[in-house]
């Protein structure tokens, strides 16, 4: 016979964790389909940007300034490849968590047989759920440190967009200066060693 105290208490655990992968599901789709596909149409145009090399065809201006121009553009994409290159592997492997939570937890409901089982089912679930919410945390963290060393490496003073470790959700990074960043870089570093330790 089932323990109803511990039934509820698993139910609201396993809640919590639902809501928890619910809210990265919703995170990464909106990284994939606004932030990634923004960079990926700011990247295209650059790329396609040749204004200055017609523009000194047509001598309004000098090689000097066209040159001038052309590295700026370089500058840039070089700049925004690398802020995508960060943003497509939290896409891709944020996924590839939730397909494996996903194909984890239909492993364990196939071997689910009947209500006696329930106590063992419901633990299962909750030790796949909350396995794949440090996976979650681990490299979110990793990414946003990534981030953090990109903005630091192109002095680079955009706003962006991040999961937040401790409640889950969507926050927007911005710092003032390297220091700030520095100090987030080690409040990260705690969260993901303290993650590793629970």
């Amino acid at each position: 016979m089932c323990n109803p105290h511990i039934e509820i208490n698993t139910h609201c655990y396993i809640n919590n964790l639902v809501y928890y992968l619910s809210r990265f599901h919703r995170y990464i789709t909106h990284v994939e389909n606004v932030i990634l596909h923004q960079l990926n149409i700011t990247i295209r145009d650059r790329e396609n940007d040749h204004v200055s090399v017609y523009l000194y065809i047509l001598n309004r201006i000098d090689k000097n300034k066209m040159a001038e121009r052309l590295i700026e553009l370089d500058s840039a994409i070089l700049k925004d490849t690398a802020h995508r290159d960060i943003v497509e592997a939290l896409v891709v492997v944020g996924k590839q968590i939730l397909i494996d939570c996903m194909r984890e937890l239909q492993t364990i409901t196939d071997n689910y047989t009947n209500r006696e089982m329930f106590p063992q089912h419901s633990t299962d679930i909750y030790n796949v759920l909350l396995k794949y919410k440090k996976a979650i945390i681990n490299y979110c963290a990793y990414s946003q440190i990534e981030t953090i060393k990109f903005l630091i490496t192109y002095g680079s003073k955009r706003t962006v967009c991040s999961w937040n470790l401790e409640d889950g959700g969507m926050d927007n990074m911005q710092y003032k200066n390297k220091t700030e960043m520095m100090e987030d870089i080690q409040r990260i570093q705690n969260i993901m060693t303290a993650n590793r330790g629970t």
